[in-house]
């Protein structure tokens, strides 16, 4: 009785905790993922009006950030959410004809956020994007690092966000430490550059951007690092063995893996030691696009999820759920 009191006070406490930050939370701005769209020069627009069907238009966003539409001309539309220019051009068209008083602007493609990506990745190109990626996720967007890839030394060449300045980011060190969301901001109109070596590894993914991307990427202390396809299910340890094992420097009690999140990358934590002793516990199944990191036993990283909470709490509560830590040893 007395412990059903004591988990009753503790559910109580931890949900006012929650309710409490939610509060917080809601009275400040909304983060970057959640604002609308800020429409852009490139970007292209289509334009409907239910009431006059015959004026709907499909329209490229300017350098000078104006469209041309029927009737009412030229107007701005850079740096405008699509709900305000809908606004805008329903006032200007509703001059000359008053039987149309709405609008309504969807982005169809988005010209104005665009990143190139060269270098030794499947798929090199223009991309585009309604949110800018961190780097990491630029890269598997770009079908992800070739065999011959060296995350180490990545070259991100600025456009005019920042002048023609560059800068140099290891990429293995933030996956290291577990938190990607520190990497370097990427703009539009940058270029990033993935240096490679020549030697492929033998049995790592081939660079066809036509093969099946049944695909992980596996990379630190491992004796052939790389981009692994799979027919099928795949385990943890599979996909290490796959990969020609662990070096001995690896420190298997704290293994990353990076899944895709709804909103956030999920980090799970693995601890390798007992499920290298005993094959009985439930096996750690992979899933497509998810990138393994082992860290060398000498590397220093948090083991605090704390600092992980405290970044996911300046957006919202239900991220928290996205931090995994799973643990074979209890």
């Amino acid at each position: 009785m007395y412990k059903i009191a004591y988990m009753n006070c503790v559910v109580t406490f931890c949900v006012s905790i929650l309710l409490i930050l939610g509060i917080f939370w809601l009275g400040t701005s909304l983060p970057v993922w959640a604002q609308e769209y800020i429409i852009g020069a490139d970007d292209v627009l289509n334009v409907t009006f239910w009431q006059q069907p015959d004026l709907n238009s499909t329209v490229k966003v300017g350098q000078d950030g104006k469209i041309e539409l029927p009737v009412i001309g030229s107007i701005q539309a850079a740096g405008l959410t699509p709900s305000q220019l809908s606004r805008r051009i329903a006032e200007r068209i509703s001059l000359f004809n008053t039987k149309i008083t709405q609008a309504s602007v969807v982005v169809v493609q988005y010209g104005s956020k665009k990143i190139y990506v060269t270098g030794h990745v499947l798929n090199p190109g223009k991309y585009t994007f309604e949110s800018i990626p961190n780097l990491w996720e630029l890269i598997l967007e770009a079908g992800g690092p070739a065999e011959t890839a060296i995350l180490s030394n990545i070259k991100i060449i600025r456009g005019s966000a920042e002048g023609k300045k560059s800068i140099v980011v290891d990429l293995t060190k933030f996956l290291e430490k577990g938190n990607i969301s520190e990497l370097p901001k990427l703009y539009p109109g940058d270029t990033v550059y993935i240096p490679g070596v020549t030697g492929a590894v033998a049995g790592a993914a081939g660079g066809s951007p036509l093969a099946p991307r049944n695909v992980v990427y596996i990379f630190g202390q491992i004796a052939n690092p790389g981009a692994y396809t799979y027919e099928d299910r795949l385990t943890l340890l599979q996909a290490i063995v796959t990969a020609g094992g662990m070096t001995p420097e690896a420190a298997t009690d704290r293994v990353k893996i990076y899944m895709e999140g709804s909103v956030y990358p999920v980090v799970a934590t693995v601890n390798l030691k007992n499920l290298e002793k005993n094959n009985t516990i439930m096996p750690f199944y992979l899933h497509k696009g998810d990138t393994i990191y082992v860290p060398s036993r000498t590397s220093t990283w948090s083991r605090s999820i704390g600092a992980v909470a405290a970044t996911v709490f300046r957006y919202s509560i239900a991220p928290l759920i996205s931090v995994i830590v799973y643990n074979a040893i209890r």
